[in-house]
């Protein structure tokens, strides 16, 4: 009984934040709250040790500068509110990967990779594209489809550690904006950018990362010669192109509904993601006549999503309270100030350095919510010499950058319970190298590429 109150608990409070969003009646945020309360005090006891640990230390955090700032009740209430709509998203999120199982889209991806790839390029292509769409759209449901479907196939190259390390490469490019991502709809709600200017740019970022990870695939091809064999083609294989084209109707169909909605009536995308979430796979049920595929879905999504999410509920309530205690208190108007200023004189170090107050932090264990929650919150780009469209590109990267490296991520830690490895493999051992000359090219291109964000 507890533990199905738990799961209630979480979805009513992402779903009356989102109701509240639109219909912003008092009793429903207070209805959200006491939903709130209780996720929390039942969370607090049954969460992994490190995430308990980064919780109560963001908690007491925020709770002294409440006090120092003299907080009343209700700012106390809203404070603990600020993050409603983010973890509406990460809660509702999972919905949008069940119309994707509503067939079997993943084997026809597998045929193609038997017909068509006989190298590792080719292949890692395979990868990084359906890898890319999944995981911005449907979050870490693409894990699980994309290596249960291709593990096997990795070893015929004798590449598995190259198919880990491509998969989670290729998931990160997502989080140049992707919906699933927070840190997309952290910066297109708090810094006002349009998510269609996010979509071209991130675009950018993501090819340019796919072409990094090929030219490091190719180079240790190069080191090994005859290491990685070459495949020769299925010629009985089938391709079924229909379901390949319907699985990437179903992606442009969410991206383009969501556009629309939020470019005619404006609204926040913090509550059209989820409220899409909700709606897209019931539509695509009964358009496809898959109403048996849609219980199966949400029998899962209750059983295993929303247990998991009371971490997170949790962790963004927590990031959110100290985003807020930051701001009342004015102590957060004093953070630029800790930046050193010599580096407003060197932009593409004023950048490094602002993705690795994100990306250090998070090798410890800190989620990028409560630190990227934090700078966005709380530095005035032009404080720190930065436009906003390059500080939040930086905001962005370095938040992809933190997931993808951090070996307590929830990226690293769902591939490690995959591939039977430990998530410091996974993310430092098999990325650090790729992730250093990410940060170096992202800090050049940010200040590049970032403007066509907008002024």
């Amino acid at each position: 009984m507890k533990d199905k109150l738990l799961r209630i608990s979480v979805f009513l409070y992402a779903f009356l934040n989102v109701v509240y969003y639109f219909l912003p009646w008092k009793p429903l945020f207070y209805l959200a709250i006491l939903c709130l309360f209780y996720v929390l005090a039942i969370s607090l006891f049954n969460m992994p040790k490190i995430n308990r640990l980064v919780c109560i230390g963001l908690f007491l955090a925020a709770s002294l500068l409440m006090i120092y700032a003299k907080a009343d009740f209700m700012q106390w209430l809203t404070g603990l509110g600020k993050n409603g709509l983010l973890i509406a998203l990460f809660t509702c999120g999972p919905l949008l990967n069940l119309p994707f199982t509503y067939e079997d889209y993943q084997s026809e991806l597998k045929n193609i990779a038997k017909l068509h790839m006989h190298t590792l390029i080719p292949f890692a292509c395979l990868i990084a594209i359906p890898t890319h769409i999944f995981a911005a759209l449907t979050g870490f449901a693409a894990f699980s489809i994309m290596y249960n479907l291709f593990l096997e196939t990795s070893k015929l190259y004798d590449a598995e550690d190259i198919f880990i390390s491509t998969l989670i490469r290729s998931y990160s490019t997502s989080g140049f904006w992707g919906t699933s991502w927070v840190s997309v709809m952290l910066v297109v709600s708090e810094l006002h950018i349009p998510w269609y200017r996010v979509i071209l740019v991130g675009l950018i970022f993501a090819a340019v990362s796919v072409g990094i990870n090929l030219t490091s695939i190719k180079i240790a091809m190069l080191r090994h010669p005859g290491r990685y064999p070459t495949l020769a083609p299925d010629k009985d294989t089938v391709v079924e192109w229909r379901k390949i084209w319907i699985m990437f109707a179903l992606a442009a169909s969410i991206v383009l509904v969501t556009l629309v909605i939020n470019q005619s009536l404006g609204w926040n995308l913090l509550a059209i993601v989820p409220l899409v979430s909700m709606l897209f796979p019931l539509v695509c049920a009964l358009v496809q006549n898959k109403k048996p595929e849609l219980k199966r879905g949400l029998r899962n999504y209750y059983d295993k999503s929303l247990f998991k999410g009371r971490t997170e509920v949790f962790l963004f309530t927590a990031a959110g309270l100290l985003a807020y205690a930051l701001d009342i208190s004015g102590v957060g108007a004093k953070i630029s100030g800790l930046i050193p200023h010599s580096l407003v004189d060197y932009p593409v170090l004023l950048v490094m350095a602002l993705m690795l107050l994100v990306i250090l932090p998070g090798q410890l264990g800190v989620h990028p919510v409560a630190t990227g929650t934090t700078l966005v919150a709380t530095i005035v780009p032009a404080t720190v010499g930065l436009t906003v469209p390059t500080f939040a590109m930086t905001i962005i990267c370095a938040w992809l950058l933190s997931n993808m490296l951090s070996p307590f991520s929830a990226l690293n830690l769902t591939m490690a319970g995959l591939c039977g490895k430990n998530s410091w493999y996974t993310g430092l051992k098999l990325n650090w190298r790729y992730g250093l000359v990410c940060l170096m090219l992202y800090s050049v291109m940010i200040l590049t590429v970032g403007p066509l964000l907008g002024s």
